[in-house]
């Protein structure tokens, strides 16, 4: 009996040492699990942490590149800034420069222009001035004939007897012509002239082309007219003061003493 007590106590205390073996096993194993699962929550919060360190890192990399990309692109914006307002400042130094040769050239254009046409104006009123003096010298040449022509035929009739009585009606009529030839006529008065001398009448016939309306100028002066273009403006003369007429023979005849 008491062996038996023996063995079911040996029994029982072997089962309650393997249960507590067993307990402590599971206990071990449980705090192995706990101190593995606590390594890996270590390690994952280490790995988590050296992520967010690395994500700032790159984060702060990133930053930093952008940064330095906005102060690069500033720096360039900037300096693309500096060149088109130095581009700016040629061109409107070149345009300035531009201008002012234009104004120059028009400055010279216009003071060549008014020098030509001052040039241009002396020129007409030079050849104003000279027309005149054309002019009035023609018409005092026409009057110095009516002032200067002879008054006193009587040297001149006696000439013509001289020469009526030593050659007759031919050296008459050729005496007379050479005095009319030799009498000094502007120009434009020298027309045609024949004498004739009919001894039956007596007379001696005149035949004397008279000067046309072109002789006597048909205009007083010029006067220079500041027009555009500039031109000489003849100023007429009154048509009472021009005595014209159509050159024509004229015949004159009168009874003289020629025997």
């Amino acid at each position: 009996m008491a062996r038996g007590k023996s063995l079911a106590a040996q029994l029982l205390q072997t089962y309650r040492d393997a249960q507590k073996a067993k307990a402590t096993a599971a206990r071990q194993a449980e705090a192995e699990r706990n101190r593995q699962a606590r390594a890996a929550e270590r390690e994952t919060a280490q790995r988590v942490k050296e992520e967010a360190r690395r994500e700032r890192e790159r984060a702060q990399a990133w930053v930093r590149a952008q940064r330095e990309k906005e102060a690069q692109r500033s720096a360039e914006s900037r300096k693309a800034e500096q060149i088109v307002r130095d581009l700016e400042k040629r061109e409107a130094a070149r345009a300035k420069a531009l201008e002012q040769k234009k104004r120059a050239e028009a400055r010279e254009k216009a003071g060549a222009e008014r020098q030509a046409k001052q040039q241009m104006s002396d020129l007409l009123r030079q050849e104003a001035a000279v027309r005149t003096t054309e002019i009035e010298t023609q018409v005092d040449r026409l009057m110095s004939v009516l002032i200067a022509r002879p008054g006193d035929l009587q040297a001149f009739r006696l000439e013509g007897q001289d020469a009526f009585g030593h050659s007759g009606s031919e050296g008459l009529t050729g005496h007379v012509e050479q005095t009319l030839g030799e009498i000094d006529y502007p120009e434009g008065l020298r027309g045609a002239r024949r004498a004739a001398f009919a001894p039956e009448a007596k007379e001696l016939v005149l035949e004397v082309e008279l000067p046309g309306q072109a002789v006597v100028p048909a205009v007083t002066q010029y006067r220079y007219k500041a027009s555009v273009p500039p031109t000489l403006a003849p100023q007429p003369r009154k048509g009472g003061r021009v005595q014209g007429v159509v050159p024509r023979p004229c015949r004159t005849a009168g009874p003289e003493s020629y025997s």
